[in-house]
């Protein structure tokens, strides 16, 4: 897994996403942190909230990574994408399908036309791949909204 250091390089993250603000975030409390430990004639208060800072950012950071498995959302947004439009894909290719058996078939009914061996077998894969995106498209979504759940306290 990356370290806080990694991810916390601005350069591993577009300039306006909430993935480098957090990184962001995450430097100044170091900062911050190191700051109060050369101060600390200031006080032992403004160590402790700063090293409490610091201690949240990692957290956030540490469940952020773990949820989405590494620095950045992109390759489950990605992921999600490219699995809606494989369903999309399929939903097309049946109907594409019908639409050409309707066409080769001016005589038979609809419902005949539904009933042709090709017609069905594209309904069966149409309805094989749906089968399986569906989960995947709504566990990206969950991890998708529990990451955006972490960044936007850097929003």
């Amino acid at each position: 897994m990356m370290t806080f250091n990694e991810f916390a390089d601005v350069s591993k993250h577009p300039v306006y996403t909430f993935e480098s603000k957090m990184a962001r975030a995450y430097v100044k409390a170091v900062e911050d942190l190191e700051s109060a430990k050369r101060d600390q004639g200031n006080s032992l208060h403004l160590n402790g909230e700063a090293q409490r800072r610091v201690a949240e950012i990692e957290s956030d950071i540490e469940n952020f990574m773990t949820i989405v498995g590494c620095y950045s959302r992109r390759e489950v947004a990605e992921k999600l994408h490219r699995s809606k439009l494989d369903i999309a894909g399929a939903k097309r290719q049946a109907r594409n399908i019908l639409k050409k058996a309707l066409l080769e078939n001016p005589n038979m009914s609809p419902d005949k036309v539904e009933k042709l061996d090709v017609v069905q077998d594209a309904f069966a894969k149409r309805d094989t791949i749906i089968a399986e995106l569906k989960p995947v498209v709504a566990e990206l979504e969950k991890k998708l909204g529990k990451a955006e759940e972490i960044l936007e306290r850097y929003g």
